[in-house]
């Protein structure tokens, strides 16, 4: 089948298919899977005349959400002719702006609200800006992907101002871009009202400048606190013994930031489940302020691998607090094996933390534990490289090898 103008998804049917079958799998109420279900019968069908009505109904299931209860027997053919032209001009203007084909298919097919929006005012006098401060398109597609309600905020009272207010803290537009990345909420609050006082709040307690610029920019949602919050967290962590010199001080305020103090507590007693002292939580979230955002099946399972399968202790796994930002499947349960394995043998001695298993590179950990006894043991290699890419069952390696 030849090329259909103005429509971006791949030539052959399946692709199509697959696109199709994703917007069907999103929108399941009954006008959209009615609409969606017939979309995706005629994609299976190769000539133009079906695959054009195909692309017309996927457009109606847009244009239906706003009008849901549109009776779909009446609507008419003006109708069709005017959100195809509609369709054509925005996928038009994505291309003007330099988006490939493979970024428009990919935003159109997870966005598909963007069709219905109008080009020249919606969209055009957007993307002149962002494409003035050089935003790239496919960094805009990311961005749009993410949050495209982006889109709707009005240009000179909202994305402008912020624009401005974070290039003034920030100081080059390459930050400012960095940051828009990490959080497309930078764009539709007042900052002045949330990352202003909360900078200020920072630079009282002794946080370096370029600390709290280095924040902003990777963490930017961090700032979108109400003040009196935001505060209060700050003052949590100065409390609980944390630098504001360091790093791990903005870490802290990042992790409490994420959750409410319900949710420390609820986490917290999944840790004291473990045998975790309150001293032992506080420890392990010094550490690793982020072990405090793992989920509680996480916890769970790290907690049962490690104290029930290994051997280790409630305490030893609180010196570890990583093994919970960590893989189970691909990382800690792959090293733990390989040197139970050794261990088994005789080759090592259990003089090492839990730590030095977990945290060391990784081009370290295979020299130290695999390399030096892959001759003898060629299972090795063979058992870390299988675990790694999760291709076998924790369960099975575990059988066949002693607990600690």
């Amino acid at each position: 089948m030849e090329d259909q103008p103005g429509f971006p998804y791949a030539l052959d049917a399946a692709p199509r298919e697959e696109v199709l079958a994703r917007t069907l799998r999103r929108d399941r109420s009954d006008v959209f899977y009615v609409i969606a279900s017939r979309t995706l019968e005629l994609a299976r069908v190769k000539s133009n005349e079906e695959f054009t009505r195909a692309r017309q109904e996927l457009t109606q299931l847009y244009i239906l959400q706003k009008n849901p209860y549109v009776n779909l027997k009446t609507f008419s053919k003006k109708v069709y002719s005017h959100t195809s032209e509609r369709e054509n001009t925005v996928l038009s203007l994505f291309r003007t702006y330099g988006f490939t084909e493979t970024e428009i298919s990919g935003l159109i097919s997870r966005r598909p609200e963007l069709l219905s929006y109008n080009p020249d005012k919606a969209l055009k006098p957007k993307l002149d800006f962002f494409n003035s401060i050089g935003v790239s398109s496919s960094v805009l597609v990311k961005i749009l992907l993410m949050d495209p309600a982006v889109l709707k905020r009005n240009l000179e009272n909202q994305i402008i101002p912020s624009y401005q207010f974070l290039k003034i803290v920030l100081h080059t537009d390459e930050n400012v871009i960095a940051t828009i990345k990490r959080s497309s909420w930078v764009l539709k609050l007042d900052l002045r009202k949330y990352i202003e006082p909360n900078i200020a709040v920072l630079r009282d307690h002794g946080v370096p400048e370029f600390r709290i610029l280095s924040f902003l920019k990777t963490q930017p949602r961090a700032f979108m606190q109400l003040p009196e919050r935001f505060s209060t967290i700050v003052e949590e962590v100065k409390e609980m013994g944390f630098d504001p010199s360091k790093w791990n001080f903005l870490n802290a305020i990042h992790a409490l930031t994420g959750f409410s103090k319900s949710t420390w507590d609820r986490k917290s007693e999944v840790y004291r489940k473990w045998g975790w002292s309150n001293d032992e939580i506080l420890l392990a979230f010094k550490r690793k302020p982020m072990c405090i955002a793992a989920s509680e099946k996480k916890i769970n399972q790290v907690m049962d691998f490690l104290i029930n399968k290994m051997g280790w202790t409630a305490s030893d796994v609180a010196r570890c607090p990583v093994v919970f930002l960590s893989s189970l499947e691909n990382w800690t349960i792959p090293r733990c094996l390989v040197v139970q394995l050794l261990l088994s043998k005789g080759m090592i001695k259990k003089h090492f933390s839990l730590m030095s298993i977990i945290a060391a590179e990784e081009k370290r950990f295979v020299n130290k534990f695999v390399t030096n006894y892959q001759v003898k043991f060629p299972e090795l290699l063979n058992l870390y490289g299988r675990k790694s890419i999760g291709l076998t069952t924790p369960s099975q390696d575990l059988d066949s090898i002693k607990n600690l």
